[in-house]
């Protein structure tokens, strides 16, 4: 659920954030089209790492590696006035490597843990507790960011 809440968070944050700081609605699209580039190279050699390494372990240092890089992107949005879009590509690309990784192994943990029979009802129970997380994740943190300030939101 929380994973749900914070990839929309961080897909809302990155894109207003941009647009706030480069004052350019194509370097938006250039923040997105990273993020899909990323994990068409990265899902590859991710998998890898996943099929290699204990799945709660990746888990565990995806979801702490995310939530460092956005805190630092909140810390430096709070902190410094100025804000180079370069950190905000090196945020999406660090986040978008990390979330593969998260995915992959959580869907493998899953795929682990449930019988065959059923893990079809498994998994469209877990997409859709995901999905419903999502859309709340962007309801709150459009909230937080417009009540509040983007590295408000980045540190949510």
């Amino acid at each position: 659920m929380f994973s749900g809440l914070a990839r929309r968070s961080y897909l809302v944050c990155i894109g207003w954030t941009t647009l706030i700081i480069s004052n350019n609605v194509a370097t938006v699209g250039q923040i997105f089209f990273v993020a899909s580039i990323t994990y068409i190279l990265a899902a590859p050699f991710i998998g890898i790492v996943i099929d290699r390494y204990k799945r709660r372990k990746l888990i565990i240092l995806a979801q702490l590696s995310i939530a460092a890089s956005m805190l630092c992107m909140g810390g430096l949005i709070f902190y410094t006035r100025d804000v180079s879009v370069l950190w905000l590509f090196a945020t999406v690309i660090t986040v978008s490597s990390f979330r593969i990784m998260y995915r992959g192994a959580f869907d493998g943990i899953i795929r682990a843990s449930v019988d065959d029979k059923d893990i079809l009802a498994t998994l469209a129970r877990a997409n859709f507790i995901h999905l419903f997380s999502t859309a709340a994740g962007t309801a709150a943190i459009g909230f937080i960011i417009q009540a509040f300030s983007p590295a408000h939101a980045f540190v949510v």
